[in-house]
């Protein structure tokens, strides 16, 4: 059986870039379809940008931890990185 779906952005591709825009369309509460031959990510998120942007996103945060005092957040002398937990978060 045929089903209509009524949506304003239809993405191709289901990379990186086509996760990304179907995710804000979605956030915005626009309707989106997205349309891929292949798994959800591709290369990208197995071993490309999307790992890496995870990476980075996780190493921006500590950096900021160091510059909290700054703006009056004081953080434990003794903050540490759990790198199983940031290997955690990347491959998710």
């Amino acid at each position: 059986m045929t089903e209509r779906i009524n949506t304003n952005i239809c993405v191709i591709g289901a990379g990186a870039g086509g996760l990304a825009v179907a995710a804000g369309a979605a956030a915005f509460g626009v309707p989106v379809v997205l349309v891929a031959k292949g798994p959800l990510g591709a290369d990208g998120l197995k071993g490309g940008s999307a790992p890496s942007a995870a990476l980075i996103a996780a190493a921006r945060r500590a950096h900021r931890v160091g510059g909290a005092a700054a703006f009056g957040v004081i953080a434990p002398r003794d903050t540490w990185i759990d790198l199983q937990r940031v290997q955690g978060h990347v491959r998710a």
